[in-house]
């Protein structure tokens, strides 16, 4: 993956639109949801986020999900210019947008297929 090699201000704020855009694809979900097998096989939106760190309850979970991410944009955030280093460049996709990005695709096509679908049969 090339390196990006836009101003970190453009880059914090791609990170923030992908989360916004992720977190949306997850509201309204019940607890049901959030913890129904599905959405990529066998991983459920909550194990999406967990990444391998099953037995949290699902509100441990969220609050992970959540501290996680504001811990990591606090740091991105706090760099300065020249700390935006080819290795931070090239980390950051994989960490936060793309990551972000291919999950909120399973969430909305697992919801606009399997959800619907049952809510239609209701």
């Amino acid at each position: 993956m090339a390196k990006d090699t836009r101003e970190p201000q453009e880059i914090l704020a791609h990170i923030i639109s992908a989360r916004v855009a992720l977190t949306s694809t997850m509201y309204g979900l019940s607890e049901d949801e959030l913890t129904r097998e599905g959405p990529v096989g066998k991983w459920s939106v909550k194990d999406q986020w967990e990444a391998g760190l099953h037995g949290l309850s699902l509100q441990e979970s969220i609050d992970m999900f959540e501290t996680t991410h504001y811990r990591l944009f606090g740091l991105l955030s706090s760099l300065r210019p020249d700390q935006w280093s080819g290795y931070i460049r090239i980390w950051i996709p994989g960490a936060t947008w793309h990551h972000f990005e291919e999950h909120a695709e399973h969430i909305r096509t697992w919801r606009e297929l399997v959800l619907n679908s049952i809510k239609e049969t209701a």
